[in-house]
């Protein structure tokens, strides 16, 4: 089965565990999906950090170079006459432009409502909990293997328990579920 193709807003990068999930799913060799997002939605990712973490400049250009780096292939600009035909809020008309352009099926978003007129698109719009839920039900071993990895890489969480706790702190809570189920 061919990976599908789904865009990630800022917003979903923003969150340590959030991000840490979707990329590791990402990424090589375990590729559930393929992530994409433009210099736009990064310098988005970029903004909100600066205004809302105490990063200095060393540790936010690590950050941001390990995000680039977890998927190489993941920078795709729109035209700008593309961006404007998106028919959805003003502020993520690029992210749905950025969709349409690499033919993503799915945005990744914590902003659902502000994407209304994606579907005419042929682009669904998921919160990350429903987009994780739905790999997890596609590819259950390899979301398990690739999550088995990811706390094996991290310090903290140290377990797929800690792991699934801090999901759903984070709001992940159906995937939360899923994952306690495989411990």
């Amino acid at each position: 089965m061919q990976p599908r193709r789904a865009v990630l807003d800022a917003n979903v990068l923003f969150s340590g565990v959030t991000r840490h999930i979707l990329l590791a799913l990402a990424a090589e060799p375990t590729l559930v999906y393929i992530a994409t997002w433009s210099r736009r939605i990064l310098q988005e990712l970029e903004r909100n950090i600066r205004r809302h973490w105490n990063l200095g400049p060393r540790e936010l250009a690590r950050l941001l170079d390990d995000i680039r780096g977890s998927c190489p292939d993941a920078v795709v600009d729109p035209p700008v006459e593309l961006v404007r035909l998106m028919p959805n809020h003003d502020k993520d008309r690029h992210v749905l432009a950025t969709a349409v352009a690499t033919r993503a099926e799915v945005v990744v978003t914590n902003n659902v409502r502000d994407f209304r007129g994606a579907d005419a698109w042929r682009v669904r719009v998921q919160t990350p909990d429903d987009f994780l839920c739905d790999l997890y039900r596609d590819e259950p071993d390899k979301v398990k293997a690739a999550m088995v990895a990811l706390v094996g890489r991290l310090s903290n969480p140290t377990s797929l328990q800690e792991l699934a706790d801090r999901c759903a702190l984070a709001g992940l809570r159906r995937f939360a579920v899923l994952l306690r189920e495989t411990t």
